[in-house]
């Protein structure tokens, strides 16, 4: 708490561990910190003398403007975050903080609301069709593709459970833990064909070294800049400031890695895999930002939306890094091009199982589904709109 600043002038909750997923959940919290700043922040609090990958308590941080609360609409709609304010417990409210503590009970209250629910599957079914299109976009690159598929069905399953008036916070990078509850509520299975169609079968510890390896590149090639570091243009928000520092952080590689081998240990390598394979690509993210400040970029960006194609940037700029990107991404076995069919097929029919899963659990729901674009290979690659600040942050997809 002593790094967190002066309790007074902040609403804190903590949203404890998901309910059977394994370690590090056991060992990390995630304290969500309402307070006077203007951006949302992400960072990782490491106890004292935490100096290497040795498996130690740590804190997930999620700083977000106490402004946002006076909008109940805006945190009742923000995605995942709202899921996770959903399943956090208010630590404490002091009074001067009262007002505060209406406002998000209210902001909670709103977030049942057959609208903010709406709201909220809508994103996800976006978020799906964005993964599909930046699939297409990658085909060159099939490992990539193929974590942008990943990235599909995870979107995919947040609308099923959502819409269903299910809490998923932690959906984006752990969900082969929601495979159980999705499968009882499609009728069909998702375990063994989204494992092997995204190739999560493979052994995770084989992802180490090539993680440590990007790690090693980006210490060496990459400076570590904090958030309100000079060098940083003025387009680059303090969001994705927060989360190039959170991810530059060596401890947090070791923490993730120990991590995996914790959920293999208990059976679970499949989520040790899909969890990794996300690391990688922040890693890789970590250097395409810092090349991007070199060249004074001037145009908006975000964390989990490359601005240009990831291979040709990792080529020209840190070749050593693709070939590590590409082990990480790869599996058991590399993909070609024409192995991405049995994926878009596969989320084809995840989409009809929800279409039908929501006709009978809510109607306008899967109305709303049904008139959503679909989610197709061949759409044209867009320039999406900036998300807002609450939705840009959640798809960082930082959850432990």
């Amino acid at each position: 708490m002593g790094q967190i600043g002066d309790a007074a002038q902040a609403l804190r909750l903590l949203r404890p561990p998901d309910a059977g997923v394994a370690a590090p959940a056991g060992d990390t919290l995630e304290l969500l910190v309402f307070d006077h700043g203007t951006n949302a922040r992400q960072q990782r609090c490491w106890p004292p003398g935490m100096a290497d990958g040795k498996r130690l308590p740590s804190l997930d941080l999620t700083r977000l403007p106490a402004a946002w609360l006076a909008e109940p609409g805006r945190l009742a709609c923000a995605d995942l975050l709202t899921h996770r304010m959903a399943q956090a417990v208010l630590l404490d409210a002091p009074p001067v903080q009262a007002l505060l503590a209406r406002q998000l009970a209210a902001s909670l209250e709103y977030a049942h609301a057959p609208a903010a629910r709406a709201a909220r599957c809508a994103s996800f079914a976006e978020g799906a069709r964005f993964a599909v299109v930046q699939a297409g976009a990658s085909q060159a690159f099939p490992g990539l593709a193929r974590l942008w598929f990943q990235k599909a069905h995870a979107a995919a399953l947040a609308l099923l459970l959502d819409g269903c008036g299910r809490w998923c916070p932690a959906v984006d990078t752990q969900a082969p833990a929601c495979w159980p509850e999705a499968e009882a509520l499609l009728g069909m299975a998702l375990a063994e064909d989204w494992t092997s169609a995204l190739g999560l079968d493979g052994d995770p510890a084989r992802l180490a070294t090539p993680l440590r390896r990007m790690q090693m590149l980006l210490l060496r090639d990459c400076l570590r800049m904090t958030p309100d570091d000079a060098r940083w243009p003025a387009s680059v928000s303090t969001s994705i400031r927060w989360a190039y520092a959170y991810w530059h952080d060596p401890r947090e590689l070791e923490t993730r890695l120990v991590a995996a081998q914790l959920l293999a240990n208990a059976g679970q390598p499949a989520q040790a895999v899909f969890q990794l394979r996300e690391v990688g690509f922040a890693l890789a993210r970590v250097a395409m930002l810092r090349q991007r400040a070199r060249e004074r970029w001037s145009q908006p960006l975000q964390f989990d939306q490359p601005e240009c194609d990831v291979a040709q940037d990792l080529f020209k700029h840190h070749p050593d890094m693709l070939d590590e990107l590409q082990q990480v991404l790869d599996g058991p076995s590399a993909l070609s091009g024409g192995s991405l069919a049995p994926m878009l097929n596969l989320l084809a029919r995840q989409r009809e199982a929800t279409q039908a899963v929501l006709t009978s659990h809510d109607p306008a729901l899967a109305a709303g589904l049904a008139a959503a674009p679909d989610w197709a290979l061949d759409a044209p690659l867009p320039d999406p709109p900036m998300p807002s600040p609450a939705s840009a942050f959640v798809g960082i997809g930082l959850g432990a």
